[in-house]
């Protein structure tokens, strides 16, 4: 579980976030492991009521501008998320 911030109102919300970490500039979207992922999830309580997110995190700014989820569900359906990540920062 994570927070989420909206950009608009500032206003957060704790979401269930799936991450997926690439060094790729493209993945394809599998939907059945998240079909079996929510599955899994929705059997615990405190969880099943929250919306979910799927992030995918890369190296560096290179692969997140070009980064494409192939075949990702629509957005309206279930956010998409794409960030960095530098282990140098850490």
């Amino acid at each position: 579980m994570c927070k989420v911030f909206s950009s608009t109102s500032g206003h957060s919300k704790t979401v269930v976030a799936y991450i997926q970490v690439t060094t790729q500039k493209e993945k394809k979207f599998k939907p059945d492991r998240l079909k079996r992922l929510n599955e899994e999830i929705d059997k615990n309580p405190k969880l099943k009521d929250l919306k979910r997110a799927f992030v995918v995190v890369g190296p560096d700014s290179n692969v997140c501008k070009t980064f494409h989820l192939r075949d990702a569900p629509d957005q309206g359906a279930f956010l998409t998320v794409v960030s960095c990540f530098d282990p140098d920062l850490l």
